[in-house]
Order: structure tokens, then sequence, then C-alpha cells
């Protein structure tokens, strides 16, 4: 949000440009647990398709990106975790199906830039395939 108020000026004043918001998979779609990661994923959704709208007069463009599960460290040891309640133990359960195949971030780097050139970008591209509870 902070980087885009600071560009929008710049963008502006030049009359184009084209921000890429990055999202998840899971602004679309929510699973057990993962409450306030969804709504901070809903939320982007929400202030891209309006951010969109009000820049568009200006020349400016706006996607979002939304990739599926990758390869990275997302629930490992860097994650921060509520403490387990065992309420909740049949939902964990449920939820620890294996992941599958995930896959590669720096894939997408010239997906992205395809995007960024593109005429008329799409508003939101998804990346990978999503599982869904």
């Amino acid at each position: 949000m902070w980087v885009t108020q600071a560009v929008l000026p710049h963008l502006r004043a030049q009359g184009s440009g084209h921000i890429i918001q990055v999202s998840s998979i899971a602004g679309v779609f929510s699973l057990p647990g993962l409450g306030l990661y969804h709504a901070s994923k809903f939320g982007l959704e929400g202030f891209t398709a309006s951010l969109a709208a009000e820049v568009k007069e200006f020349g400016i463009k706006v996607t979002l990106v939304e990739p599926a599960g990758y390869a990275t460290d997302w629930a490992g040891p860097s994650a921060v975790h509520a403490a387990r309640l065992p309420a909740y133990d049949n939902v964990r359960a449920a939820m620890a199906r294996p992941a599958g195949k995930r896959g590669d971030p720096s894939a997408t780097r010239a997906a992205i830039l395809h995007v960024v050139d593109a005429e008329e970008p799409p508003l939101r591209i998804f990346f990978g395939r999503a599982r869904s509870g």
C-alpha cells in the first residue's frame, strides 16, 4: 500500500504505468486455520480492484498476481503459529494431507514480464493449480 501510494504521483504525472500487486490464490477461497491470512489476501483483492478503477483514466494499469502453492518456506520455520487448541485437532488432521507438487517461484518471472508489457493486461492473473478444502 505504501509503495503504491508513493509511486502514484509519478505515474499520474507521466500519464502511464503498471502496478503489479502480488497476492495469492488464497484471496479467492478459504481454508480452515488460515483466517487472518485469507483476510489479508481478500483485502488486497478489494484494494487492487478499486485501485484499477481509480487510476484507469490516468493511463495506469493494475494487475494482481495470484499464485497457487510455491516451493517456499511459507509454512516452515519462519511461520508464526498460534497455540494449538485441542478442540481443533480434527480440523488440523483433515488439513494435514500432502500438499502435492509445488510451483517454482522463479518460473513466473517471464510470465509477469509478459503481463507488464501487454497492451491490455488482465486485472488478475493466476499461476499454478490450487487445491480446495
